[in-house]
């Protein structure tokens, strides 16, 4: 939870990215969410953040709703653990104690793997370990740059998505989630859920403490980047109106229409979603000429670059600036 490349809170949404490849999923439950310092206190290794979720009012779900912070192991790293014993590790803490649901699904959501763990005390940190052998023999798998593992933190779930066995894998399906022993985190007001220190290795290593030689922050941060990357400095989130802080400057010499290639620093996972903002405005499809918003749209786009247009004739000697993201995320 170290790289936050859309921004640090957010309210109102039942669905958003805020900890780079964490989403927070949910049918009828809007949360604010935020990137708290409120971390547990670790040997060895402390967290810096944790990903909080948080209602002021309470929540019922409905029949068919679910709740969760969800991460999808893209294809290729599920091949590396196909049929491997895995175990999973993280700190939590939530202001409802009880029975919680820790659920595994392949891409289609048929087959399932369903676990409990039990949060003891109400506002403490508590570690919880899970060891899971993955098992490919349930229905089709993605092992390529698609979806190939999601992985769900529950904290709530409908009458319809419950029902599920615990300790093994099974052709469960889309309607199935949790167990029915799942609590409803946010039935009282000013109820809240939060992990911190997620790991997943290969391996049944329930005493393991949290992999520090895994990957640096830069190297984690290329990792995110094969997912979603900006042109603002990471500490600005998107649509924020920012002239210099990691924009693209350009002198457009004649009056043809303006096209600047952009390529990205890593490799994308698939070919993905370009947004283009003003600089001066945060306003989508458009460029900054000379400190004027005018009409833009990115155009050939793919996995290494994509080009900036200016839909408009341009300016001769004008200047151009514009701030973009790239979304290919699972």
């Amino acid at each position: 939870l170290d790289i936050w490349q859309r921004g640090i809170s957010t309210s109102g949404l039942s669905s958003a990215i805020l900890a780079d490849r964490f989403r927070y999923v949910s049918g009828s439950n809007p949360a604010d969410l935020s990137r708290s310092t409120d971390v547990p206190v670790v040997p060895n290794f402390q967290p810096t953040y944790s990903f909080r979720v948080g209602r002021v009012t309470s929540n019922s779900p409905g029949a068919g709703d679910l709740t969760s912070i969800k991460y999808t192991l893209e294809g290729y790293d599920l091949a590396r653990i196909r049929n491997k014993t895995c175990t999973f590790t993280f700190w939590v803490k939530a202001s409802k104690a009880g029975i919680y649901t820790f659920c595994l699904k392949n891409a289609n959501e048929i087959a399932t793997y369903i676990s409990e763990y039990t949060i003891n005390a109400v506002n403490t940190w508590e570690k919880k370990v899970i060891v899971i052998t993955l098992s490919d023999a349930i229905s089709t798998w993605n092992f390529t740059n698609g979806s190939g593992l999601s992985i769900h933190w529950i904290m709530q779930s409908g009458s319809s998505l419950r029902g599920g066995s615990v300790g093994s894998w099974s052709a469960a399906g889309a309607s199935t989630f949790t167990t029915n022993n799942q609590v409803n985190a946010f039935d009282a007001a000013n109820s809240f859920f939060q992990v911190a220190q997620l790991q997943m290795v290969e391996g049944n290593l329930p005493d393991i403490e949290f992999n520090t030689a895994a990957s640096t922050f830069a190297e984690e941060l290329q990792i995110c980047q094969r997912y979603y990357e900006k042109s603002y400095n990471l500490d600005i989130a998107p649509g924020t109106a920012a002239f210099f802080e990691g924009s693209m400057v350009f002198q457009k010499s004649g009056t043809n229409q303006f096209l600047q290639t952009v390529y990205f620093k890593t490799i994308k996972r698939g070919t993905p979603s370009i947004t283009q903002r003003s600089v001066s405005t945060g306003a989508v499809n458009t460029i900054d000429q000379n400190g004027v918003a005018v009409a833009g749209t990115p155009d050939e786009i793919g996995i290494n670059s994509f080009l900036l247009r200016v839909s408009a004739a341009a300016v001769d000697q004008a200047i151009y600036r514009a701030q973009w993201t790239a979304d290919a995320e699972l």
